[in-house]
């Protein structure tokens, strides 16, 4: 049996009708943020231009990008690495 937490990130707004590196670039500049990294699915960082369209959009902002998390999914045989 799997034990552990997970905390959700804060939601605080939904932008929408817009292109998502225009809205996340400008919602970095509203909080002051200086250097982002960018944390997404492998899917959608490869198989879709829409992170690559964020990171380009952020230029020297953009301090990396991290697309390998792993995430449990129930049934499918998956089990935490032992050392």
């Amino acid at each position: 049996m799997l034990s552990g937490s997970y905390e959700f990130l804060a939601q605080d707004r939904v932008i929408f009708g817009r292109p998502a590196a225009e809205a996340v670039l400008e919602a970095a500049d509203r909080m002051g943020n200086q250097h982002v990294l960018i944390v997404a699915s492998k899917t959608f960082s490869r198989k879709t231009d829409v992170v690559g369209n964020i990171r380009d959009a952020f230029g020297e902002w953009c301090v990396g990008m991290f697309d390998e998390c792993r995430v449990p999914a129930a049934g499918i045989g998956w089990r935490w690495p032992t050392e």
